[in-house]
């Protein structure tokens, strides 16, 4: 627009300086007539300029329209090219970007992430973010977070950016939804009322008579009370241990102020949780097939999984009968539960802070975000009169990876989601935070040793989750294996990296 202003003003100089020069010599009446002329042109500039500024009311020459590339791990939504016809129209009229929205596999997006060109912004994870950034893949954002990402920095929760702070750069910005972690037992409480179950006493595999009342809904309904597959259950380890992004077979205990790195194998309270699912493989509530099989029956009578507490009406309405929960240990928070879903900006992104300006964008501004969670309005949805948005019956079916894109906390809520996001909120607030936010393991000194512990874990992990080993003998065994793989010195080496971290 610049540009246009110039020529503008050029073309409208001109003829002023004309105007001007052709009225000289004419004596008042020619005066009185060049002032009419004048005042007439200067009218017209200010018009000319009026409608130069409403043809751009809201927006900017496409020109000067910033084009982002942000791609995503999944496969593309049906409509997309609609779609961002739609959304393109509305970023060009708030913030100038025209945006290219591209998704790929997970090995095709960890490919594009090494190679570092075709994307001003990627989605990333975990572990790989920070071997990435190492490599200098991604840009630091800091500068840009006290400008154009103020918004989106300061309406999130501190521990969020401690989490991507690496020596005091900021490398990415986290998706705020769960950023903690959760764990819960749902119950069909009809079968327990039938049964005379009373399942809101059980928040542990410890507790007492749990093992009895699933003997007794066994026993009942002739079937498995807890069927398991697919790597299920979590949770044995994670309720209790941060392994600080480095692997299941150690950790440092939530609530841990001192910072204790600890083989957690060797610890009771896990131990003891491994005997409870032993047993009840052994007595026939878990299936016989739990830790070869993938395939997990839709309806279950109970289950060990992590959500909030009105997931339950989802598996209601899923499974067709009257869920309720209790939850499973603490609430936790760590580097890996935050650093689960991050967007990045690339290091040879050409405007950093533009896309940063996006990002922003999407992590504040309620009407974009709907567009990315629910599709077009009218078309895939529409706001109703409760303040919700109702899905509509469209032959376009809107499946955009919500988990990776932005914040949850501006989205409208969905009318079938009830107090979803008011209780992930409020779980994220009374989380046990780990003494390991914002310390990044350097693994230089033990990248072998930690490959291969983390083979020995992922080997013997399934069978004893499942309870078809038995911890007794097989944990000594897969110990025998670790501390020969060198897990003793990398506890030694992660200890005395926490430890500087705590004295900091």
């Amino acid at each position: 627009m610049k540009k246009t202003r110039k020529a503008m003003s050029l073309v409208l100089g001109s003829l002023l300086l004309t105007a001007s020069l052709a009225g000289c010599g004419k004596g008042d009446a020619g005066n009185a007539q060049d002032s009419q002329s004048s005042a007439s042109l200067q009218n017209s500039e200010q018009e000319f300029v009026s409608s130069q500024e409403e043809s751009q009311t809201g927006g900017q020459d496409t020109e000067e329209l910033v084009e982002l590339t942000w791609i995503l791990q999944t496969g593309s939504p049906d409509g997309l090219d609609v779609w961002l016809e739609k959304a393109n129209e509305y970023l060009a009229e708030q913030i100038g970007v025209k945006l290219n929205l591209e998704f790929y596999n997970k090995e095709q997006i960890s490919t594009i992430r090494q190679s570092n060109s075709g994307f001003d912004i990627v989605f990333t994870e975990g572990n790989v973010f920070y071997e990435e950034q190492k490599i200098g893949v991604y840009a630091d954002i800091a500068p840009y977070l006290e400008t154009v990402g103020k918004e989106m920095y300061d309406a999130f929760p501190a521990a969020l950016w401690d989490a991507v702070n690496i020596d005091g750069g900021i490398y990415a910005v986290p998706v705020y939804k769960d950023i903690s972690q959760s764990f819960f037992f749902f119950w069909d409480a009809d079968v327990c009322e039938t049964y005379d179950v009373d399942y809101t006493q059980f928040n542990s595999l410890q507790s007492p008579g749990l093992t009895e009342a699933l003997l007794k809904i066994k026993e009942g309904t002739g079937e498995r009370s807890v069927p398991l597959g697919g790597g299920e259950p979590q949770g044995v380890v994670e309720t209790k241990y941060d392994n600080l992004n480095l692997c299941n077979v150690l950790g440092v205990a939530y609530g841990d102020s001192q910072g204790k790195v600890v083989s957690v194998f060797e610890q009771e309270d896990v131990l003891a949780d491994l005997r409870v699912l032993r047993e009840w493989y052994e007595k026939g509530i878990i299936n016989s097939d739990a830790n070869v099989t993938d395939n997990i029956p839709e309806y279950r009578v109970f289950r060990m999984i992590q959500a909030w507490p009105s997931f339950a009406t989802s598996l209601s309405r899923l499974t067709e009968c009257n869920v309720e929960c209790t939850q499973w240990g603490n609430t936790v928070m760590s580097n890996s539960t935050i650093t689960a879903c991050l967007n990045t900006v690339s290091s040879n992104c050409k405007n950093p802070e533009k896309a940063v300006e996006f990002l922003n964008f999407v992590n504040t501004d309620t009407k974009f975000r709907d567009m990315l969670k629910y599709g077009i309005e009218g078309e895939t949805f529409q706001y109703n009169d409760q303040g919700t948005v109702t899905m509509l019956d469209s032959d376009t079916k809107w499946s955009m990876p919500n988990f990776m894109v932005g914040n949850f906390f501006v989205n409208t809520p969905q009318d079938t989601e009830g107090e979803q996001m008011t209780e992930i909120k409020q779980q994220n607030e009374r989380a046990v935070v780990s003494i390991g936010i914002g310390l990044v393991i350097d693994r230089s000194g033990f990248e072998d040793e930690l490959a291969n512990c983390n083979e020995i874990y992922n080997r013997y992990s399934r069978d004893l989750m499942t309870g078809a080993a038995n911890p007794e003998t097989v944990v000594p065994q897969m110990l025998e294996e670790l501390k020969s793989a060198g897990l003793d010195t990398i506890i030694e080496q992660v200890q005395a990296q926490v430890d500087a971290h705590l004295s900091k």
